[in-house]
């Protein structure tokens, strides 16, 4: 009995067919998904709140200073990167009135794109605390009774899912009340949080 022809051909077979040979065009797999293309440069710019941002009492590091969100700054990096950084008013009385400094917090946003209806460039991505900078109006200095970590920026665990449509920027943050998916990336945009430049 020869058994070396066959098991030669059953190897080539197996080789072609691992390989994508063996006819057909050797495309994808026509169950996988298509993945949405990515386009950051509309995500780039500086980013207001599109009405005046409540005034937040017990800043994250120090209770004594109430808090405004003044701005987001995005810059779009290499390939499928942003960086991000969020500026953060900070005022000595809490109607946010008697202005004391301003924080600036530093972010790292690796970000992969995401299919929503309606929505033709969405991203998804976790914000990675860089740095934090902050500056006084009065130059008496800015009291911090915590060291910061990012938690003054409001992005939540730094999930989020954003689009820009319309010159809007929408950008929601997987923070509490935001419905997320499995991992934790919340499921859609909330209109109430839009940014304009």
């Amino acid at each position: 009995m020869k058994t070396f022809p066959v098991l030669s051909a059953l190897a080539l077979s197996l080789a072609l067919s691992a390989c994508g040979g063996g006819g057909g065009g050797g495309g994808g797999d026509a169950h996988t998904p298509a993945t949405p293309s990515l386009s950051l440069a509309e995500f780039a710019g500086v980013w207001k709140p599109d009405a005046t941002g409540a005034c937040a009492p017990s800043f994250a590091y120090n209770p004594a200073y109430s808090s405004r969100l003044r701005s987001h700054t995005i810059t779009a990096t290499s390939g499928d990167t942003l960086d991000l950084k969020v500026t953060i008013d900070l005022f000595t009385d809490t109607a946010c009135a008697v202005p004391k400094g301003v924080v600036e917090e530093g972010f790292t946003l690796p970000v992969a794109a995401v299919t929503l209806p309606t929505r033709a460039n969405a991203i998804r991505g976790q914000a990675l605390f860089m740095s934090s900078h902050s500056s006084a109006v009065d130059g008496n200095g800015i009291s911090l009774t915590r060291i910061p970590d990012g938690s003054a920026a409001g992005l939540g665990t730094g999930r989020l899912l954003a689009d820009v449509q319309d010159g809007q920027l929408f950008l929601t943050p997987a923070v509490q009340g935001v419905a997320v998916d499995g991992a934790g990336y919340p499921l859609a945009l909330d209109p109430a949080r839009v940014f304009v430049h």
